[in-house]
């Protein structure tokens, strides 16, 4: 039961369904010279460097999961994720990216900063979070 709960974890991570979100608007909703760099800084502003995060953090100790499971440890992980999520929306900015891409970015970055000042009293699920905001925006 351990095993197929891991997998669900794996399938609903955050960094797994929320590009498959972001690639469904993107290829829907805008034509590909415009989508795919939009697509490819957020990308290597955000989803990368937050994957290479949690790697480097779950091999070195730091976090006992990939998900960061435990509340306590989610303290040193937001201080990185909310820079890299501003970066993301720094980017698309620059880019000019369409208003609602800039717009999801932010909104975004306010999930990360919300989730951040919540998790001082209670561990709320990020899992559950970006999969009702990518239900969304879908």
């Amino acid at each position: 039961m351990r095993r197929f709960a891991i997998i669900i974890s794996r399938i609903g991570n955050p960094l797994v369904f929320v590009p498959v979100s972001l690639a469904i608007i993107v290829t829907t909703q805008l034509p590909p010279r415009v989508g795919l760099p939009i697509l490819a800084a957020l990308l290597l502003c955000v989803i990368v460097p937050i994957a290479i995060l949690l790697v480097v953090g779950v091999r070195s100790g730091r976090w006992q999961d990939a998900d960061v499971s435990v509340r306590e440890e989610r303290r040193r992980f937001y201080p990185w994720a909310i820079p890299f999520s501003a970066l993301g929306a720094l980017s698309l900015w620059l880019m000019h990216a369409p208003r609602g891409i800039l717009r999801g970015a932010l909104v975004t970055l306010a999930l990360f900063c919300l989730a951040a000042i919540i998790n001082l009293r209670l561990k709320i699920s990020l899992h559950t979070l970006f999969a009702f905001y990518c239900a969304t925006i879908l």
